[in-house]
């Protein structure tokens, strides 16, 4: 079934497509007529590279690209569009080995420019360079929804991130974007599982920024560090910290005011006594601290 064939539900009856909706673009590098040169419309000839895909898109058109095969691309891909969507599909369980378009020089996977607004990104096993995050961006782009991503499992390669998004562009950073429900695995605690080797979220001078519902794991940094935030809003995040260490779930460094904290769940994964608070806040006494809870290591239930 086509994508017109989908907007025609009843036989007989024409269906306009909507205004506001752009092309559809299929990458598959495993497909049998997968090429470059292909328009990229048709998932039976789609195309070979994500960054190729991402470069057809038009401004402000609401463009789609499914990713079903994905490769390793020769440096990281760059989103340079508005309104643009980049879904990855087959992420079975989380866990897909066929979505880790992993860069092969020591790059971001994804690196979003300042035009890069209102861009979408999802359903990817991400990795990125060993001095990189798997997604950072490279100025100031606004409205970005990262969602359903994993962040440096195992089946996202070799590589070792040092981050999992990494967003540090003074004076200003990313406006009004929305990071949810993704995982992040890092290197501590976690065996051979993570990957992520500093802070799974490093984001400084973002407005607007809201972080909720991700799950973070073994991070051996802080798990959501931020630098000079304005009317921010972190919520509701699941953090294992790795051990016994002041501010290792959330910290709030200097120049974050106005922001609200709540709901945020952190474990200590060590057997020790909490004598440090996961959450710090070394900013103004402007932000909001509403009920996160904390938890030591925990004996397993009764059988």
């Amino acid at each position: 079934m086509s994508f017109n064939d989908m907007l025609r539900p009843v036989p007989g009856l024409e269906m306009q497509r909507p205004w506001n909706l752009g092309k559809v673009f299929y990458v598959d590098r495993l497909a049998t007529h997968v090429s470059d040169s292909n328009e990229g419309t048709d998932p039976n000839h789609p195309l070979n590279k994500i960054q190729t895909a991402w470069d057809k898109c038009t401004n402000l058109k609401n463009d789609y690209v499914f990713v079903i095969n994905s490769r390793a691309e020769d440096n990281s891909i760059t989103g340079a569009r508005t309104t643009a969507h980049l879904i990855g599909l087959n992420l079975n369980g989380f866990y897909s080995v066929s979505n880790i378009p992993r860069p092969s020089a020591d790059t971001a996977m994804f690196t979003f420019p300042t035009a890069a607004i209102r861009s979408e990104i999802a359903g990817f096993n991400m990795n990125g360079g060993a001095n990189h995050g798997a997604i950072e961006t490279s100025g100031s782009p606004s409205v970005l929804w990262i969602h359903h991503n994993v962040f440096g499992s195992e089946y996202a390669g070799t590589a070792t991130p040092k981050y999992g998004i990494y967003c540090n562009h003074l004076p200003t950073g990313p406006t009004n974007c929305l990071i949810e429900d993704n995982f992040f695995y890092g290197t501590t605690g976690m065996v051979a599982l993570g990957k992520i080797d500093s802070n799974a979220i490093y984001m400084a001078a973002c407005k607007g920024l809201v972080l909720r519902r991700n799950v973070i794991m073994g991070i051996p940094g802080i798990a959501i560090n931020i630098v000079g935030m304005q009317g921010g809003t972190i919520l509701d995040n699941r953090i294992s910290v790795d051990s016994n260490r002041a501010g290792g779930a959330i910290t709030l460094s200097a120049g974050c005011v106005g922001c609200w904290i709540d709901g945020n769940s952190a474990h200590f994964g060590d057997s020790g006594a909490m004598n440090n608070s996961p959450y710090a806040d070394d900013g103004s006494d402007d932000n909001n601290w509403g009920s996160n809870t904390c938890f030591g290591a925990q004996e397993a239930p009764d059988a």
